[in-house]
């Protein structure tokens, strides 16, 4: 499979699996920041880039498009030039995934906040986190209102 255009931009880089692992592998880490620019310009990626190679699972294909399934199951497995691998580690339903809703609710706050705080006065993403978790404020929250709440800095 051929690397994608990562260089052209960050929403190319985010369904380059080849990238996301490059990224990864250096950093230790792959949050929003690694998508922008400045970090796809770390000639580093590019290199782990053209060593990473990927193999379609048709079992995790076909469980994808089974509406009874719905996986986007991955794994992954670093083999050094010395022929040193390490572990197959395999994700059958990422953190979004609707079975692992508690365990992302928390990573959801963390990243609301953190891109919050970029746009908006201290606090306010704050507010708007506890209101919209809410279930009966955020229910009764009149449409206009909530959508001109987030256009106000």
């Amino acid at each position: 499979m051929a690397p994608c255009d990562t260089h052209s931009s960050s929403a190319a880089r985010d369904y380059s699996m080849q990238y996301v692992v490059a990224v990864a592998l250096l950093t230790g880490r792959l949050d929003h920041h690694d998508y922008d620019d400045a970090t796809a310009a770390d000639p580093r990626i590019d290199r782990l880039r053209a060593l990473t190679h990927l193999a379609e699972d048709p079992a995790y294909t076909r469980e994808h498009h089974d509406p009874a399934v719905r996986s986007c199951a991955n794994a992954v497995r670093v083999t050094l030039d010395d022929g040193t691998a390490s572990p197959w580690i395999e994700t059958r339903f990422p953190a979004g995934d609707p079975s692992r809703r508690d365990q992302a609710l928390p990573l959801l706050a963390d990243k609301f906040h953190a891109l919050s705080a970029r746009r908006w006065p201290d606090g306010r993403g704050r507010d708007l986190w506890i209101r919209l978790n809410d279930a009966a404020s955020a229910a009764n929250w009149p449409a206009d209102e909530f959508l001109s709440s987030l256009t106000r800095l």
